[in-house]
């Protein structure tokens, strides 16, 4: 996380290093609360519509509302073979996108400008 801050403070003139740096914050923090819901819904929309095709004698409200860790307790043995084929389905799906995310960050970060951390030099400033 620090890295895209020493970057910002690389590149940008000295003026500009508190708005970056705001951006930069007001960025991650942002992405991180928007794809939070994204990925629950990716997972939650995908493990319903495997849980219809995988094992569609059950229930899928029941598998929702037990989570993960109590699944072995809730769900008939019979079933809970294909209930892990789903929520192992839908996690990748979940995982595809944090995937997609760091792409996308790679190629942010191949756009911007390319200089020495170590050759600038750091002015003190007074409060």
């Amino acid at each position: 996380m620090q890295q895209t801050l020493v970057a910002v403070q690389t590149v940008l003139p000295t003026e500009d290093i508190p708005i970056g740096t705001a951006i930069v914050m007001f960025s991650q923090t942002l992405g991180g609360a928007l794809f939070i819901s994204v990925a629950q819904n990716v997972f939650t929309n995908t493990l319903l519509q495997n849980l219809k095709k995988v094992v569609p004698d059950l229930d899928p409200a029941v598998v929702l509302a037990t989570g993960a860790t109590s699944l072995r307790t809730v769900i008939p043995s019979k079933y809970y073979a294909g209930v892990q084929v789903a929520y192992n389905s839908s996690l990748m799906n979940t995982f595809y996108v944090a995937v997609a995310m760091a792409a996308l960050s790679i190629a942010g970060s191949a756009l911007m400008e390319w200089k020495s951390v170590k050759g600038k030099k750091i002015e003190m400033a007074a409060a």
